[in-house]
């Protein structure tokens, strides 16, 4: 019993995996590449390791072929070359085209920047794929012109670009730059002055809480002072508020007063030039008293010699001149 369904198990087992690789054929017959499908070549400079024949081609990450031919290719120019040459076959039925004409399209694309590059499907697989996409920036490089399929040139992939980015770097001079760079910073780090930068920047730190502390105080015992400034101010503000009309009455009061003493003094002035006129009254008649005086004064000068002369005179009189 125990052979019998064993036997009976195994026969089990034998018709699934047949019938398993029959549907899987069937399947892969249905949606096989027809004799619509195109043959493309690519030509890649670095290596392909993890590339393997049957690895997706995507456009844009849509599967549309798949990779059938890798092989190495030696290149006998003034110096010897090593490409990898992949071909693969597209299905174009996954790409809904505008135009019948299938050779002037894929023209027009590689000129509109069709290219194809080399990505990673796992990290941890390392298996990588054909990735094709659009970079019209890039020139179009054909490696293989002697190939009867279409040519899609190629461009480095990213990880290719940085590590080609870090292979022009001068690692010697950088990593020497680095060493002196760490041994400049040893010796700053080993200099005096440095190790007593912590005892120097906890110092300020004490300074500035006593400056801080002091300031503190110092507007605590100003704030009642201040407060009574801009209490002061704002009882003087008031004041000058009420009385600013007062004031500016009195001085248009003022004003008025000089305007009208300068007009007065103004008269004035008139009537002082019309009385040093010449011909005035007033004027003539004090150069007629002057004159009055100036006789009188010589008539008490003949006087005053006559009597020093004749003293007598002042009793007998003036005696008679002579006839």
């Amino acid at each position: 019993m125990t052979n019998k369904s064993t036997n009976i198990l195994l026969g089990g087992f034998v018709i699934g995996a047949v019938a398993i690789v029959v549907t899987a054929f069937l399947l892969l017959a249905g949606n096989g590449y027809d004799k619509s499908a195109q043959k493309i070549v690519m030509v890649f400079d670095s290596s392909v390791k993890g590339l393997n024949v049957g690895a997706p081609v995507a456009l844009r990450g849509v599967n549309i072929g798949e990779v059938t031919s890798i092989r190495a290719l030696l290149h006998n120019d003034e110096k010897l070359d090593l490409v990898m040459e992949v071909e693969a076959i597209l299905q174009e039925g996954r790409v809904t085209r505008q135009y019948q004409d299938a050779e002037s399209m894929n023209q027009e694309l590689i000129a509109s920047g069709l290219r194809a590059q080399l990505n990673t499907q796992s990290l941890l697989t390392g298996l990588l794929y054909i990735q094709l996409d659009f970079f019209p920036d890039t020139v179009a490089t054909l490696r293989a012109p002697e190939s009867e399929l279409l040519e899609v040139p190629t461009i480095p992939s990213r990880i290719e670009m940085l590590f080609e980015d870090i292979g022009r770097l001068d690692l010697p001079r950088l990593v020497s730059d680095l060493q002196r760079t760490a041994l400049a910073l040893r010796r700053f780090s080993e200099n005096d002055d440095f190790q007593a930068l912590p005892t120097t920047i906890n110092e300020s730190l004490a300074r500035t809480v006593a400056i801080a502390e002091e300031t503190q105080d110092l507007l605590a015992r100003l704030e009642p002072k201040i407060d009574q400034t801009l209490s002061g101010t704002a009882s003087a503000a008031r004041t000058l508020e009420t009385q600013l009309p007062l004031i500016a009455d009195n001085i248009n009061l003022s004003l008025r007063q000089l305007d009208e003493t300068l007009i007065a003094l103004e008269g004035t002035g008139n009537s002082i030039e019309n009385l040093l006129d010449p011909d005035a009254p007033l004027i003539y008649g004090i150069n007629r008293t002057l004159a009055d005086l100036t006789r009188a004064s010589r008539a008490i000068s003949s006087l005053a010699r006559s009597v020093e002369e004749q003293p007598q005179s002042l009793i007998l009189g003036r005696p008679e001149e002579t006839q």
